[in-house]
């Protein structure tokens, strides 16, 4: 025994108990019940059972000890511990007993050190011990002595946490006064950070208008030269730069001069935009973000502040890994060059159509995918679709393939267009281009009066456009009384589509007609703001051009049927009530009608499509913009060449959960890019205008508008309205909370219109 240890710890002994991870003196005043009640430093008077007592207790001090006494016995013995522990080398004390026991309590191993160790040094020894977790472990009344291998692995987990632990600590403060700029509306820290690395510049140029003018289209995709708006990226030289004063001592000591710390903080933004539910298994971004709000797109909004993305930085193209501009394409130059040379030794072999194709398209479009050209037999029909045919020589199971596979679509986005096949191919080689000759897949399809389908022909051909129509060219012409080329033709096919579309309302076909409004950006004093505006009033044109292609498309799963080649099937097998059958136009109608129907999915099999009121339907009209309109029409041409499909059905079935998921995610961009602007509008708009709306639903808890003319939808609580409310009435509505990072915005106040 050592000399002042007490065995049994009773009133007046000196005695430890962990708490936290440090061990804490205290006097015993006596038990009761079972348990030790303590006087410890601090002045503090507790219970607790013997079990969390350390086995070193001592000296025995006696009974009847004044306060003062016990506080100034405690304190030397706690000083006189903690400078002996302080002189103890845990490590070589580890190499004395390690491989000769694997386990000892302190008044053995304290033995090694002393002659004869008194119960200062055995606890002095014991706190060494707890401290040194890479080598020992505490289990009671003994230490665990660690293995040279067990150690070596232990030190570089502790080395590892150590450095999470500074990096967080450093970066955290750093976070902190990032999210004060975000509240505060200041410029970002480096202003030219955005200028420079990962984001390509490409994806963010914008579209300008003047005020009450039309919009003024910038950047590239759009046809007119212009200015680059906010590029994104970063430079980690000379750490974060001084912006104007706003980096100054409030956040220079954070990251100034340390080129690690800035480039892995950088790195856990950008990777926490990208990716925001990951779990982290480390537990940094949770240490980094103590004490800031837990908010879905904080991430986002750090790294704006930062300057490492610019304003309204695209995040949802970084979660879906969509590559912004052309830069991508440099890697599969080859592959490209390769299906450059190949097409055009393929065009020349296909026999010429002198048919004068006429496109229809948006007036800035740049990739036209598809053309037609009618004439009447008698009392039936010939329609002509020529379809743009990269599935030519399309290197299908190829690099460039699998990387246009996860891009899935084409992005047509307010700030500007993302194609998802390289310009080189899809602009240059592919597209129908006025006077240019091009590879097509051409479908033949004679139609009775009644719009019945009597025989679809696909046929590969090299054809040659007579004319590129914009929207409203093609409106004009289809409200003139010109029968001049295309003029007849295209009054001709209004018919047809009249008739076509008859009939799919007479099979169930539910037609969804809104208003689809222009999304405009300008920038104004370094700011860009956002303007909704009607889009082109072109009903015919719509209704001519949307038939002709759902014809086709159904035209081309029938003739696969009837080959019995697999195709890419869009389905919605479900039945719906007879009443839902029809056109819609009213936002309450059509609010009601949407909620009823089913998302169409993707399949091998042909099954019938409800809201289209078509028996099978497979989309190959789009093949430069969409990638299961590509696949299909690689499908059919191998099939008109060789008799036989690319894909097996088993092999397309393979391919359908990475076909379905890409192009979920990349329509979800579609669907949510443009609704952030529209919802930057509303907020850049003030809570005090007034805007018509309409109500599309209503119920106990809740009352939801329309906006029709741009499209957008807002929630208010019930109980702040007037009770009168019903579905289609007309309303003036006030709008506020206006969160364009999360698509919400409710509304403040209703008045009758």
């Amino acid at each position: 025994m050592t000399n002042g240890k007490v065995q049994f710890p009773s009133p007046g002994c000196v005695v430890e108990f962990m708490q936290g991870n440090a061990p804490v003196q205290a006097l015993v005043l006596d038990e009761q019940g079972g348990r030790l009640r303590l006087y410890s430093v601090g002045k503090r008077e507790l219970s607790l059972p013997p079990g969390r007592i350390l086995p070193w207790s001592g000296p025995g001090l006696g009974l009847n000890l004044s306060r003062q006494r016990m506080d100034e016995s405690l304190g030397e013995c706690r000083s006189l511990r903690a400078s002996t522990a302080a002189g103890i080398s845990a490590m070589e004390l580890w190499e004395l007993a390690q491989g000769e026991v694997r386990q000892a309590s302190a008044e053995w191993l304290a033995g090694l050190l002393w002659d004869k160790p008194d119960i200062h040094q055995e606890a002095a020894l014991g706190h060494a011990l707890l401290a040194a977790k890479t080598h020992f472990r505490f289990s009671p009344p003994n230490f665990e002595i660690f293995p040279r291998e067990t150690v070596q692995k232990r030190m570089e987990e502790a080395e590892s946490a150590r450095c999470r632990e500074a990096f967080a600590s450093a970066g955290a403060q750093f976070f902190y006064k990032l999210w004060d700029i975000h509240l505060k509306k200041l410029p970002p820290l480096d202003k030219d950070a955005s200028m420079r690395g990962r984001f390509h510049p490409a994806a963010d140029s914008i579209r300008r208008a003047e005020p009450g003018g039309s919009p003024l289209l910038e950047g590239e995709g759009r046809g007119v030269p212009g200015k680059i708006w906010p590029q994104a990226g970063i430079s980690p030289k000379g750490g974060v730069q001084d912006h104007e004063g706003i980096l100054d001592e409030r956040t220079a000591p954070a990251l100034d001069g340390d080129e690690e710390l800035f480039l892995r903080l950088r790195n856990v933004l950008l990777d926490r935009i990208a990716n925001p539910e990951r779990v982290d298994d480390s537990g940094v971004w949770k240490l980094l973000c103590k004490g800031l709000p837990d908010i879905p797109h904080l991430a986002p909004a750090l790294a704006e502040a930062w300057g490492i993305v610019p304003s309204h930085h695209n995040f949802l193209l970084d979660r879906i890994d969509y590559a912004r501009g052309e830069a991508w394409v440099r890697a599969h130059a080859e592959e490209c060059a390769a299906l450059a040379e190949e097409s055009a030794r393929l065009l020349a072999q296909l026999e010429p159509d002198a048919t004068p194709y006429v496109s229809v398209d948006n007036a800035h479009t740049l990739d036209r995918d598809d053309a037609m050209h009618l004439e009447r037999d008698g009392d039936s029909f010939i329609l002509r679709v020529a379809l743009a045919c990269p599935a030519l020589a399309w290197p299908f199971r190829g690099n460039l393939d699998r990387v246009v596979q996860r891009r899935a679509t084409s992005l047509y986005l307010p700030e500007g267009n993302e194609h998802m096949l390289p310009a080189g191919i899809g602009r240059e080689i592919f597209s129908l281009d006025q006077g240019r000759l091009r590879p097509a897949l051409v479908f033949t399809l004679r139609l009775s009066a009644e719009g019945a389908l009597l025989e679809a022909n696909p046929r590969l051909r090299a054809v040659r456009m007579a004319e590129n129509l914009d929207l409203e060219h093609c409106e004009e012409l289809l409200g003139s009384v010109s029968d001049k080329p295309p003029a007849g033709m295209l009054q001709d096919a209004l018919r047809l589509a009249e008739v076509l579309q008859k009939r799919r309302l007479a099979s169930g076909a539910v037609i969804i007609e809104r208003p689809e409004p222009d999304i405009s950006l300008r920038e104004e004093d370094g700011e860009v703001k956002a303007f909704i505006g009607p889009g082109p009033q072109v009903p015919l044109t719509h209704m001519l051009v949307e038939e002709i292609m759902v014809l086709c498309n159904s035209a081309a799963a029938a003739w696969g049927g009837e080959q019995g080649l697999a195709l890419l099937h869009r389905t919605q097998n479900v039945a719906l009530p007879r009443e839902f059958s029809g056109i819609w136009r009213e936002a309450q109608d059509i609010a009601r009608v949407v909620r009823s129907l089913p998302p169409a999915v993707l399949e091998c099999r042909p099954r019938r499509h409800a809201g289209l009121g078509l028996d099978a339907y497979a989309t190959v009209t789009s093949p430069i913009r969409r990638y299961v309109d590509l696949l299909n029409q690689g499908q059919i041409a191998t099939q008109i060449r060789s008799g036989a499909g690319i894909f097996s059905r088993q092999e397309l079935e393979a391919l359908l959960p990475s076909l379905a998921a890409a192009g979920e995610a990349a329509g979800q961009v579609q669907r949510l890019r443009p609704r952030y602007w529209k919802y930057l509008f509303f907020k850049q708009q003030g809570d005090r205008r007034w805007w018509d709306a309409v109500v599309i639903e209503e119920n106990e808890h809740y009352v939801n508008i329309a906006l029709p003319w741009a499209q957008i939808t807002a929630r208010g609580k019930r109980r702040n309205f007037d009770e009168k409310i019903y579905p289609g009435m007309r309303v003036k509505a006030r709008l506020g909370k206006v969160d364009p990072m999360i698509g919400d915005m409710q509304v403040l106040e209703l008045a009758e219109s």
